[in-house]
């Protein structure tokens, strides 16, 4: 495969997941709007009339796949942490219109070198235009970063609150807070 077709492939794994992640953070604001709500049916669907108030927020997890064997990447991840550092680091970017936004990459990028996260640096090596490369094993990494995502996707998708939320009627939310209710009581 030519340099270039490589190139593109990770371009669009990156893209690809970068669009994974917006729709695994809107799903889960969707979630988050509407628990307290299910919370409330299925409360009052067990007879009880207690309000729920604050119900936990969940956590959210990038889901990202860490390399067991990090010696490999760690050259290439410390490598590209200085070349962002080359343009991010606050004491470079004293004088510079954007150094809140420089600063914010810098830090975004410590926290991924640190969990060595190859797609937060890469994605921040493309705002900054830093020429990157990676090799097939780093590429290996970032598919199956984007295996990951998709499986917190689908695992969202199949939770009884989102299966309520996207009810087309009254009854099927009642069968759903009825699903719920028998399957954990």
């Amino acid at each position: 495969m030519s340099d270039k077709l490589f190139e593109l492939e990770i371009r669009k794994i990156i893209q690809e997941y970068k669009l994974l992640e917006i729709e695994e953070e809107w799903k889960n604001e969707l979630i988050n709007s509407n628990k307290e709500t299910f919370l409330k049916e299925i409360y009052h669907k067990r007879g009880f009339d207690n309000e729920v108030s604050n119900p936990k927020e969940t956590s959210v997890d990038k889901g990202v796949v860490v390399d067991k064997r990090r010696d490999h990447i760690s050259d290439n991840i410390k490598k590209l942490f200085r070349e962002i550092v080359k343009l991010t680091h606050p004491d470079k970017t004293f004088n510079k219109k954007n150094r809140l936004e420089l600063n914010d990459l810098y830090i975004k990028a410590k926290i991924a070198s640190e969990e060595s996260n190859i797609y937060d640096l890469l994605v921040i090596c493309d705002k900054l235009s830093i020429k990157w490369s990676i090799d097939l094993y780093e590429k290996k990494i970032l598919e199956d970063n984007l295996e990951v995502k998709r499986n917190k996707i689908k695992s969202i998708e199949s939770s009884y609150i989102w299966l309520w939320i996207n009810a087309e009627t009254i009854e099927e939310k009642y069968k759903i807070v009825n699903l719920f209710i028998e399957k954990n009581s």
